[in-house]
Parts: structure tokens; sequence; C-alpha cells
């Protein structure tokens, strides 16, 4: 079976998006695992060991428009997919999914054009922002038996890095801050 993950949003969307794919590697062992970005987003994805595929879609560049925006549901519907989650609520996405001829689509209740989806799934506006995309997978399993932790693979380079391997076995801190409280990590993530 192949799948397909959609997140075209911004990096840090993107980022909080990385635990469905380890949700539907454990629904769908066996699946072949796409997933539709930016171009910023497939940097980010390139070194991910579950994702066979990686599509872009440059919706603020070359692909901006209607043609681009036509010339992805074109190569989406050739890529014979058989089930998309999108995890990007926009009219767009719902849209691209729909004219991609894609069988099966889920989506959220809250995305516009939700009509498109074939299963709508409601996300707890309390929940912190990686447990709502998980959501997405309620249908399916207990969500709470999924790993919740983000997925970032670094790339030779950067394990290589000499700065990065005198770190070894220490701790790096980031403090990723957002506008969105239910985007920002808590305190209890820190431990």
């Amino acid at each position: 079976m192949k799948i397909l993950i959609v997140q075209t949003g911004f990096l840090g969307d993107i980022i909080l998006s990385t635990p469905v794919i380890t949700g539907i590697k454990q629904i769908y062992p066996d699946s072949k695992l796409c997933f539709l970005t930016t171009p910023a987003g497939k940097f980010l994805l390139k070194n991910d060991p579950d994702l066979d595929e990686i599509l872009v879609f440059d919706k603020r560049g070359k692909e901006s428009g209607i043609k681009g925006f036509l010339k992805t549901c074109s190569t989406l519907k050739k890529k014979k997919i058989d089930r998309v989650y999108c995890l990007h609520k926009s009219y767009r996405t719902s849209l691209m999914t729909a004219l991609s001829k894609i069988p099966h689509k889920t989506g959220f209740k809250a995305s516009k054009l939700s009509f498109f989806y074939d299963t709508a799934e409601k996300r707890n506006q309390t929940d912190h922002d990686a447990v709502r995309n998980l959501s997405i997978l309620n249908s399916e399993t207990d969500i709470n038996l999924i790993n919740q932790d983000l997925r970032l693979f670094p790339g030779e380079k950067l394990k290589n890095n000499e700065i990065l391997k005198k770190l070894e076995n220490k701790f790096i801190l980031m403090s990723p801050g957002s506008a969105w409280k239910t985007k920002m990590w808590n305190a209890q993530g820190y431990n």
C-alpha cells in the first residue's frame, strides 16, 4: 500500500507532524510512505529512514498559481497513492487530494473543504500540536500507544561535524517558541 502524508506548512509544523510517520508505520508497517512538503521541508525530512519518497510542492515559488497546483495534482494522481493523511488544513490541500483521485482521504473536521475527506477527525484544541496531528489516526488506533517523540535525522555532514562530535553524549538545548501555545514545548517536556 502506498500512503501519503501532506504537510506543506512552516518548518515547525512539519517537525510537529513527524510523530504521524511513526504512527502510520506502526499501523501499516509494510506500506510505502511518501511525504508531500515544501522545499525546506524536504531538506528537513530527507534522512528519515521510514520515508520512501519525499514529494515537493513549491507553493510559494515555481509551483505557485493554478498551473503549479494542477501539475502537483497530476503528479500525485500518477503516483497511484492508496491513502492520504492531510495534516495541512487549507482549501488547497483538500482540493488537491480530491483532484488527485486518491481512494481514501483522511483530514481534520476543522479543515477547509473537509467534505472532500472520507474520514474527518476531530482535533482537541487543548492538546499539544504534535498530539493534535496524531489525532488524524484516531479511527485506526489508540494514539496513546504511539511514540509521540518528534523525529529529526541529521545527514552525514552533521553527524561528522567536529563540534557536534565533541558534544557526544551531552545535551544540546533548543528553546523553540511559537505564537501558538499548543505549539510551545512545555516544562514537563524538558525532563
